[in-house]
């Protein structure tokens, strides 16, 4: 069965993506914490690290440091904005060599991707991977994903995950989104970046920092505002 990549909310209690229901929590991957840099501001409750100093080089780490594909292709299909680069590039390349797989990138029009979302899971041929932004995730797309896509629950669920480094440093509560028909079938992108949302702000780093605290939005602000709770953004998430 091919795979899913990335999964965002839904707003149907029986079409996927719920965080409610008995037997979701068993389902989610334990959280590690990466190690390939130590931040000057820690995470919090899943936020994302913080730096305020130059990086030393010489400190970094290799977060997965073994080849983990034992080559062979996987077809993967994505939104892309702009002109896709050519499949042979240097940064494919390069990337392929690392996890030892053979990645043939499908990459598709952002703006139409929805339309092309809808007739691929439609049909026969679907790609070994498929990215499927939160913003695309109606209609009948959830009972697509429980039909067509793998189980992931037995390799990454609890700690099967640790074996996939930077999927463990994903935190677990992000996971819940993947979990359609009571099962595991996708990975989280979590993101700051939500359209049309008025951004957050650490209360603790302003504190300790000495920074006052900015003021509440207003409606003046220059960007439109909405008051329903929003979905989080979604896209792919890589080991």
């Amino acid at each position: 069965m091919p795979l899913l990549s990335a999964c965002g909310a839904s707003d149907s209690g029986s079409g996927g993506g719920s965080s409610e229901g008995k037997g979701v929590k068993k389902l989610l991957p334990a959280f590690v914490a990466g190690n390939v840099v130590a931040p000057d501001i820690a995470s919090k409750n899943g936020s994302a690290v913080g730096f305020t100093s130059k990086l030393d080089l010489a400190t970094l780490k290799t977060s997965v440091p073994k080849k983990l594909g034992k080559g062979g292709k996987v077809s993967i299909m994505s939104p892309f904005w702009g002109s896709p680069p050519k499949n042979d590039n240097a940064y494919y390349k390069a990337m392929n060599a690392l996890i030892g797989v053979d990645v043939a990138w499908q990459n598709q029009d952002g703006n139409t991707y929805d339309q092309k979302l809808g007739a691929v899971l439609a049909s026969s041929d679907i790609p070994d991977v498929v990215v499927v932004p939160s913003w695309n995730m109606g209609g009948k797309i959830p009972s697509a994903i429980i039909g067509k896509f793998a189980d992931l629950g037995p390799y990454l669920s609890g700690d099967k995950v640790k074996d996939y480094p930077n999927l463990a440093a994903i935190p677990s509560d992000a996971w819940q989104r993947c979990v359609f028909g009571g099962k595991l079938r996708g990975l989280p992108m979590p993101s700051s970046y939500v359209p049309n949302i008025v951004p957050l702000y650490r209360k603790d780093i302003f504190d300790t920092e000495g920074t006052k605290s900015p003021p509440p939005p207003t409606s003046s602000w220059p960007w439109p505002r909405r008051s329903p709770t929003p979905r989080p953004s979604a896209g792919p998430a890589w080991t």
